[in-house]
């Protein structure tokens, strides 16, 4: 089931292509041998884009998630929607946002998954608890634990591996787990907050700038194993995108898997620690 308006593909392609067209100037540009095995792979993408799309796309989020991308000093222009980055927003993509407050060690958030098969749907009761934080990294690690679910007389635990799109480790765009920069796209775009961040997401390779003053936290987490409930008919094949508000830590969630169709959206509250006296809020600059 799909939400929301979809993003043109021609759109994206356009966009991208502009962009590794700069890309494709800088390399020739710099004096430096390693530069050339970068700019053969752009050549051979720009040459064979158009005639393989989907190919094209992968090929895109392999390369725009692993190179420095834009660098400053560039002036980036979206083909396809006509936007200009100037400088101090692409400096912007060099700060990583804040810490945040509930995204610490023992942090446990309670909440639901519903799962919608056509008319029909199933609503799971989820704890999810995090196990280790490294901010710099941009990564997290954790337990998802469910219960009330059909076939399965206990509750079943995975345990995850997460990224938060900070620009600098991770961007909005996956470049793995089946997903390609269209579904990144449609998903991001179904949490509200997403939506002013949209058009400069494009234009930059996955990146925004202002993501270090943004009140919102994206990730995406990654079920690599069962804990318990092996048995179970759930697989783990897709993962979740996420959307954390720094001020009330609440989560929103979908979950993406290439190979299913159900609808899985995910709710969950922040829950106070034992022995702790209240809840700790996340710094967070508000224009």
């Amino acid at each position: 089931m799909q939400t929301g308006q979809q993003p043109s593909i021609v759109g994206v392609r356009r966009a991208l292509q502009g962009q590794l067209r700069l890309l494709q100037t800088e390399l020739r540009g710099r004096e430096r041998q390693s530069g050339a095995t970068e700019l053969a792979e752009v050549d051979v993408i720009l040459a064979g884009g158009e005639e393989t799309p989907l190919l094209f796309q992968r090929q895109l989020n392999r390369v725009l998630g692993s190179f420095p991308f834009p660098s400053p000093g560039f002036w980036v222009s979206d083909r396809a929607t006509g936007t200009t980055l100037s400088p101090a927003q692409q400096q912007g993509f060099k700060a990583p946002p804040e810490p945040c407050a509930f995204l610490q060690l023992g942090q446990r958030f309670e909440g639901r998954q519903r799962v919608k098969h056509g008319s029909k749907g199933e609503h799971w009761n989820v704890t999810v608890t995090i196990q280790g934080v490294t901010h710099a990294m941009g990564r997290l690690c954790g337990t998802l634990e469910a219960y009330n679910i059909p076939d399965s007389e206990r509750p079943v635990t995975t345990f995850f591996e997460g990224e938060i799109v900070d620009n600098v480790n991770h961007t909005f765009f996956t470049s793995e787990y089946g997903a390609c920069i269209e579904s990144d796209l449609r998903h991001w775009s179904r949490f509200k907050t997403f939506q002013a961040l949209r058009r400069e997401v494009m234009a930059s390779g996955g990146r925004h700038s202002g993501l270090a003053r943004h009140r919102h936290v994206y990730m995406r987490w990654k079920e690599r194993f069962f804990v318990e409930g092996c048995e179970c008919r759930l697989t783990i094949a897709g993962f979740y995108y996420l959307c954390l508000d720094r001020i009330t830590g609440a989560i929103e969630g979908l979950y993406f898997d290439p190979s299913s169709t159900p609808d899985q959206q995910l709710t969950l509250e922040p829950q106070q620690a034992a022995g702790d006296e209240g809840l700790a809020f996340g710094h967070v600059d508000i224009a």
